[in-house]
């Protein structure tokens, strides 16, 4: 994973999609005309796991909430 990829779209133009970032996106979008193209790379069964939060980190981005991190936040939050 991780590999840039191009796309040809019927408009004529191609165009990368990073297989990384995409592997739980069902369609990827042209950025020149907007025309859906089906992604090979999607993966129904796709998780995300702790490499793919390290890779995200590395990045720039941080890992979201998980339901019960957000509970604890809110519960403090909202007590009076």
């Amino acid at each position: 994973m991780g590999d840039v990829v191009l796309i040809k779209c019927v408009c004529g133009k191609r165009f990368p999609v990073n297989t990384w970032k995409h592997p739980n996106r069902r369609r990827v979008f042209c950025p020149f005309c907007r025309t859906p193209h089906e992604n090979s790379f999607f993966n129904p069964e796709w998780k995300p796991n702790e490499k793919y939060w390290e890779e995200r980190r590395r990045r720039g981005f941080s890992r979201p909430f998980t339901l019960a991190e957000m509970r604890k936040i809110l519960s403090g939050l909202i007590r009076t």
